[in-house]
């Protein structure tokens, strides 16, 4: 898989110029759309000062597209950026990735407060204590798979933190595996997974239950 940059004239239609010059970008796999973004403005830029001299004297060589190879993508929506885990680790990482900077990727997490007691976590008060808690709107900035494959875990929501990898593991309807390295919770800085899960005051994390 590859992106790249080119160079055209503008026409009185969408991305339909004439073609001056090309630069392919190929992808090993991780790259994030943010990034790339700086990456390809600056590789554009390069492009475009070579190309100038070539432009002004009319010896600029064009190619004109194929109209016929034209494909079309839905405009963006912040719900493209809504994690629910549903899908494979890989697809979820890779959504992650692709609308990293806009519109951004969430996850919806249930912060659950302690029982007040060991001796009371078998008692009615203990099952309502546990049931308390708080929903939060995460940012997931930068994630990894950790497993790609599992088999069905349907009804694992428990969020834990893998202390090796510095990374809070999320289990994926799959039984695939997630791991956030990067996020940033309501109002606060962008924080590596250790510093969120310090954070935490002992309140359990489940990712949100989506209805099937």
């Amino acid at each position: 898989t590859a992106v790249g940059v080119t160079l055209m004239y503008t026409v009185y239609a969408m991305d339909a110029g004439p073609v001056i010059a090309q630069e392919r970008r190929e992808l090993d796999g991780n790259e994030h759309a943010s990034d790339l973004l700086e990456e390809l403005f600056e590789v554009g830029a390069k492009m475009l000062v070579r190309a100038l001299d070539a432009v002004a004297d009319g010896s600029a060589q064009k190619l004109e597209q194929d109209s016929s190879l034209v494909t079309h993508a839905r405009k963006m929506t912040p719900e493209d950026g809504r994690l629910t885990f549903t899908a494979n680790a890989v697809i979820t990482h890779n959504q992650v990735r692709a609308f990293s900077g806009w519109p951004g990727t969430t996850m919806d997490v249930d912060l659950l407060e302690p029982a007040p007691s060991a001796t009371d976590s078998d008692s009615s008060v203990g099952r309502a204590q546990l049931e308390k808690g708080e929903r939060v709107k995460v940012k997931v900035l930068r994630t990894e798979v950790g497993r790609r494959e599992g088999g069905m875990k349907l009804g694992v929501h428990e969020i834990t933190l893998n202390k090796q990898r510095n990374a809070l593991v999320v289990t994926c309807d799959d039984g695939s595996e997630l791991l956030i390295t990067q996020l940033q919770p309501p109002g606060k800085k962008p924080m590596d997974a250790r510093s969120w899960w310090n954070g935490l005051r002992n309140r359990k994390p489940l990712r949100a239950r989506v209805p099937h």
